[in-house]
């Protein structure tokens, strides 16, 4: 039939521009969607930089530690001694070091909380990417069903207009919707090449060197309990965040006001070889600053401002996740609720319908129009099963992603 005629020409036009037939290390790798979790939490580019950014920020906690290096003055003069030196070593007895390193152990902190917080975006991001190419499949799938009942409609109304049971316009409207059908099949393939980039993409893979992948199982459904996921609200990773914000705060206000202390200075010395043959003199000093300049301490009210400013960031996040939390769960109930009824109910009558009407325009009963309508509604609503199933999964993802993981 001409249906078939065409999904042979598409079929031909894509093998001749295809590369070679996948080699045994390139089968198609199918992936549940926990296996994709677990595969971008290892090598999602953004994890990596977060990681690498932990390294960074205890690296310089560890350097905060470390007492300054000393200073060694070599100097000569004219009238005097030939030679001298000094040594000077700061010696932070009043805790500024502990302060510092205690501050820079806080700051990563904080910044492993955001590590925390990029692991919940990029399992929120890889779920999403998941489901777009599992939806692209599934309409993929639906839309070679439709071709081939298309084809199949365009031969009975064939056969029937060669018996001179129906018009000719039977055969030009199922022969047009054939073609569509087969165009459609196209457009739906080269939509599941794209859904696939993306993803691989997530799960930090190269798009030229890895082999093709598909999904395997469904998306989640089921909604938690609100109360549930609300008691789990105090551990979430931005909650956390905050919560480590405000204490990094409160170390760098203690270590500015630390470093206000006298930093004293250990100083050594000798001056040796003087012009009018005295021996060698040693001498020894303690230096120390004053803090003149800055009696208001300014630094410390800065820094008790950036305090004030994690407080409020961190009261602003508490209400920010709660009220994200309830909204999320109300969109993921509605999705839920009209996927089931879709899949339970709608999609089984359409069916059916649909058939009967098939039956009933093989036996002269019903006219090509009241077929192609049947045929639509059921081509419909197999499409929209499962973007509702798709857009459920998408909406548990989010809001596990608003409570901060799976409780």
């Amino acid at each position: 039939m001409i249906v078939s005629l065409c999904l042979q020409t598409f079929v031909s036009s894509a093998e001749a521009q295809a590369p070679d037939a996948l080699t045994p290390a390139q089968a198609i790798d199918a992936l549940t969607l926990a296996q994709a979790i677990d595969e971008a939490r290892g090598g999602s580019p953004a994890l990596h930089t977060a990681a690498a950014r932990v390294i960074a920020a205890d690296t310089e906690a560890r350097v905060a530690s470390v007492l300054p290096n000393p200073r060694v003055t070599l100097a000569s003069s004219l009238n005097y001694a030939r030679f001298y030196w000094t040594v000077v070593f700061q010696m932070p007895l009043f805790g500024q070091l502990d302060m510092a390193a205690e501050a820079a152990s806080a700051q990563a902190d904080v910044v492993r909380a955001d590590e925390t917080v990029a692991t919940l975006d990029v399992t929120l991001a890889t779920t999403l990417a998941w489901v777009d190419l599992w939806l692209a499949e599934r309409e993929a799938e639906a839309a070679e069903d439709v071709a081939t009942r298309r084809g199949r409609l365009e031969q009975i109304a064939t056969e029937r207009f060669d018996a001179g049971a129906s018009p000719r316009i039977d055969v030009l409207r199922t022969h047009a919707d054939a073609v569509r059908a087969t165009v459609d099949l196209a457009a739906r393939a080269r939509a599941v090449d794209a859904a696939r980039e993306r993803l691989l993409g997530v799960l930090g893979r190269s798009p030229s060197t890895s082999a093709p992948i598909s999904t395997a199982g469904d998306p989640a459904s089921g909604v938690p309990a609100l109360a549930r996921l609300e008691a789990q609200l105090d551990e979430h990773p931005r909650a956390r965040r905050a919560s480590e914000a405000v204490h990094a705060a409160s170390a760098v206000i203690e270590r500015e006001d630390r470093a206000r202390w006298p930093l004293v200075g250990l100083e050594l010395g000798s001056n040796q070889f003087y012009v009018a043959g005295n021996g060698p003199d040693a001498h020894v000093a303690l230096a120390f600053n004053v803090p003149l300049f800055d009696l208001d301490a300014p630094s410390v009210r800065r820094a008790e401002a950036q305090r004030d400013v994690a407080v409020a960031d961190g009261e602003t996040v508490a209400r920010d996740l709660l009220a994200t939390l309830r909204s999320a769960h109300a969109l993921a109930t509605a999705a839920d609720a009209r996927a089931d009824a879709l899949l339970g109910e709608v999609q089984p009558a359409m069916n059916e319908a649909a058939e009967l009407a098939v039956a009933s325009y093989e036996e002269g009963r019903l006219d090509v129009f009241g077929l192609i309508v049947a045929e639509q509604a059921r081509d419909d609503t197999e499409l929209e099963v499962a973007r509702a199933t798709a857009e459920r999964g998408r909406a548990i993802a989010t809001l596990l992603h608003a409570a901060g993981g799976t409780p």
